[in-house]
């Protein structure tokens, strides 16, 4: 027997982030549910990439990659920006 598939998605915080999240959360034929991070019981989060660097607010400095957009898997740029 297979385990279930979950697609997780993650928005960050502010007013367009938090619209974005609530529209494709009310869009029943993509089946998401919004679950709070850190209401799952066991789970730690834990970060590899940050997307959409281009337009931070906050620097981050974690050593993790830090993409433009997003990498090339994912459709993006693939460009990277220092931290």
């Amino acid at each position: 027997m297979s385990s279930p598939r979950y697609r997780v998605i993650q928005w960050g915080t502010g007013n367009t982030g938090q619209r974005a999240l609530r529209e494709v959360i009310r869009h029943p034929a993509l089946g998401m549910t919004d679950v709070p991070a850190g209401t799952i019981a066991g789970l730690t989060f834990q970060p590899t990439l940050h997307v959409h660097y281009g337009e931070k607010v906050l620097a981050v400095r974690d050593g993790l990659p830090k993409f433009k957009d997003f990498p090339d898997a994912f459709g993006g740029s693939n460009e990277t920006m220092a931290e």
